[in-house]
C-alpha cells in the first residue's frame, strides 16, 4: 500500500502595520457595524464625498444636516486616525471608497384597528471606509 502524505494547514496570515508599509500598501480601513440608521439614507450621503481629499470631505460633512454626515464623519474621522497613528502616514489622504451595507433589522408590531397588526423594521448598516494616499494635483 501506499503511504498517505499529510497535508500541513497553515493559517492565512494577516498583514500588520509595520509589513504593510513595508510592501507599499496604502490602503486605511476603518468601518462601524450595526449603525441604527437605514443605508438607502447613508448611502445618499456616502456618494457626496466619495472620491475627495479627505479634509475636504470632513468639511463637506459638517455641513450637511443629515443625520447620515455626522455618522459618516466620524468613521472617516477614525480611517484618519488609523492612518496617520497605525502606518505613520504624512502624505495626504482621498476617500477611495464607502460602502453601506444592510445589518441586521430589529422587528417590530404596531397595533392596528380590528385586532391587526403591521410590521415594523427597525433597519440596521454596516459602513466601511478605506482611504488611500494621493498627491495633491491628482485627482
Amino acid at each position: 500500500m501506499a503511504k498517505t502524505q499529510k497535508k500541513e494547514i497553515t493559517a492565512p496570515t494577516i498583514n500588520s502595520p509595520k509589513e504593510s508599509k513595508k510592501k507599499g500598501l496604502s490602503e486605511y480601513r476603518a468601518n462601524a457595524k450595526f449603525v441604527r440608521i437605514s443605508p438607502i439614507k447613508l448611502a445618499r450621503v456616502a456618494k457626496v464625498v466619495q472620491g475627495k481629499d479627505v479634509e475636504v470631505a470632513l468639511q463637506i460633512l459638517k455641513q450637511l444636516p443629515h443625520k447620515s454626515a455626522e455618522i459618516i464623519y466620524k468613521v472617516i474621522h477614525s480611517a484618519k486616525a488609523n492612518a496617520i497613528h497605525n502606518h505613520d502616514s504624512k502624505t495626504s489622504l482621498r476617500v477611495k471608497e464607502i460602502v453601506t451595507c444592510a445589518g441586521p433589522q430589529i422587528k417590530r408590531f404596531q397595533p392596528k384597528g380590528r385586532g391587526r397588526i403591521y410590521q415594523i423594521l427597525k433597519r440596521t448598516s454596516h459602513i466601511f471606509v478605506s482611504l488611500d494616499e494621493h498627491t495633491k494635483g491628482a485627482n
